[in-house]
């Protein structure tokens, strides 16, 4: 009986070492974006419509493809980088796939009296709101 016992907990230690060894974070090698932000997003530009297309490992804006860069990660602004009350004191993801970095959150804007959902995209100084849905008005927003 007390063979049994020293066995089966031999196995158990065995298999512990096992699943302590196993790396948990495999996704976390890859470049991905949160899933809060991906989608397909519009904004009104002239007589057409920006679309940004956020995807898993890239990102495709005005027909163009673009492969992330770095890691996203999260980054919140404080006073002194910035003077407008859509950026200052908020989180943003911070994604590297263009030439200099953009700052991306989803949140709500009043449109016509509603609020609706909304990617902020913010870069030197100017915000940018797309929507999951074509709206006829264009949102920016300067520091």
């Amino acid at each position: 009986m007390n063979n049994v016992k020293i066995v089966s907990l031999a196995a158990l230690a065995t298999l512990g070492v096992g699943f302590a060894a196993t790396p948990l974070t495999a996704a976390a090698k890859t470049n991905t974006t949160p899933r809060a932000i991906r989608g397909t997003w519009y904004s009104k530009s002239g007589s057409g419509y920006d679309t940004m297309a956020i995807k898993t490992t890239g990102i495709k804006w005005f027909g163009v493809n673009y492969k992330l860069k770095a890691k996203v990660t999260k980054t919140k602004f404080s006073h002194s980088k910035s003077r407008s009350k859509v950026v200052r004191g908020n989180t943003f993801y911070k994604v590297k796939a263009f030439m200099s970095p953009y700052y991306m959150r989803v949140s709500k804007v009043k449109v016509n009296g509603k609020y609706r959902k909304a990617l902020l995209m913010y870069s030197n100084g100017l915000t940018t709101a797309y929507f999951s849905n074509k709206i006829n008005q264009t949102y920016h927003w300067a520091d």
